[in-house]
């Protein structure tokens, strides 16, 4: 399974950076609610993971909080590399956004 890995570099305390992740998560659950199924959602303090279904396609990853950077993992269905790029340069964006 292709892989997608996203890393955004932050000077926040890990805990505070930790938080503004999990406001990422709400916000896309919130802005996808009619496109998206979440399947699974573990976090603990600084590190999770996660499942979630759109367009018939299951994605799953991990998220972790270090004190340097935020760091998303996902395996990618193969029919889901046509939109890798979009989908990688959207996450990127949204977490510099987020820990900024």
């Amino acid at each position: 399974m292709p892989k997608l890995n996203v890393s955004v570099p932050h000077s926040l305390e890990k805990e505070e950076a930790a938080r503004r992740l999990s406001y990422l998560m709400d916000g896309i659950k919130s802005k996808y609610a009619n496109q998206v199924k979440i399947l699974e959602e573990e976090f603990g303090e600084t590190s999770g993971t996660f499942a979630f279904k759109t367009m018939g396609l299951t994605i799953r990853g991990t998220a972790e909080v270090t004190e340097t950077d935020a760091t998303i993992n996902c395996d990618l269905p193969f029919a889901a590399m046509m939109v890798k790029g979009r989908i990688e340069k959207e996450l990127r964006a949204s977490l510099k956004k987020v820990l900024g």
